[in-house]
């Protein structure tokens, strides 16, 4: 049974009447006792536990357009919304100090929109979509400088038990202390702030799954490992034909998408949104492929700030 919705602002999503397209995914297949899988070439944690995930193609999944209803959506109760961001900066792998101020500024909308007492951006990745483009990333730095490839394969950022180990991994030891170790007062979440760079985007444009319409069982835990000395974990989504998908049609460079990847207190119920780039039939022949950047960021507020 699929979660259940608690307020009635909530059906924000079910109420939008925007034109339904039809596209497919490659979903993750696995039989649904397995619930960890491991890819890399470097030992599982877990020892015995299944290596390389496998997918299948899932076709004709309706996406309902949000475009006019954009303004109505919120974090906490949908998981996603979107906020207007001035595009007066040019940036591109290669533009260093451009890339610099393009994340301060979001930071800075993240931080006030959130009611928040620090946004720490700790990774951001440049897309592309292009035939030749594979899945070779480089980590760290110069892998920031390289474009990563669209990925059409529904999942969630960060798992329940490796987004504080995530959140470690960035902050300091005194903010550790006073964040994660210490008094039980601090929302941690993290968050994903991505906007097309140029372009009204058409080819492979983003889509995004409304919580309360997965299940649990939707959930397998992928681990991989960076590094030798860390271990990270994203969710990979099992189709359920209960879920429901949504883009926002000619989505522009002045139109940042926040989506949520992990949150320590969800007050309305949301804990992360699952996501995915799609083929969109409705994409004229000669759409430019799709530029885009994705920030990461940790944001961390006081509870006692939070009436809702």
């Amino acid at each position: 049974m699929s979660r259940q919705k608690t307020d009635d602002d909530v059906y924000v999503l079910t109420r939008c009447d925007g034109q339904v397209v039809k596209s497919s995914f490659d979903c993750l297949d696995a039989p649904i006792h397995i619930t960890r899988i491991y890819e890399g070439d470097r030992e599982p944690t877990i020892k015995g536990t299944p290596c390389v995930p496998t997918y299948a193609r899932k076709f004709n999944i309706p996406l309902q357009d949000l475009r006019g209803h954009e303004d109505r959506l919120n974090l906490q109760k949908h998981g996603f919304q979107y906020l207007k961001l001035s595009s007066d900066t040019y940036i591109h792998p290669n533009e260093d100090s451009n890339i610099g101020s393009y994340l301060e500024k979001v930071t800075e909308v993240v931080k006030a929109e959130l009611n928040a007492t620090e946004v720490i951006c700790y990774d951001y990745r440049f897309r592309k979509n292009q035939p030749k483009l594979t899945k070779d990333t480089v980590y760290g730095v110069d892998g920031r400088k390289n474009w990563d490839p669209v990925s059409n394969k529904p999942h969630i950022d960060q798992t329940a038990d490796g987004a504080p180990r995530r959140m470690r991994r960035h902050l300091s030891a005194e903010e550790i202390a006073k964040y994660i170790d210490g008094s039980d007062t601090w929302r941690l979440q993290i968050v994903n702030a991505w906007k097309p760079l140029v372009h009204p985007v058409q080819d492979n444009p983003i889509t995004l799954c409304d919580y309360f319409s997965t299940e649990e069982k939707d959930l397998v835990t992928i681990e991989y490992h960076p590094t030798p000395q860390y271990a990270g974990e994203y969710y990979s989504l099992r189709y359920n034909e209960a879920q429901r998908w949504y883009w926002l049609s000619n989505q522009t460079a002045e139109e940042l998408l926040l989506f949520l990847s992990y949150d320590s207190h969800p007050t309305q119920g949301v804990k992360y949104c699952p996501h995915t780039a799609f083929v969109n039939p409705l994409a004229p022949e000669d759409a430019v492929p799709r530029e885009s950047i994705e920030a990461r960021m940790i944001v961390i507020s006081r509870i006692s700030d939070w009436d809702w």
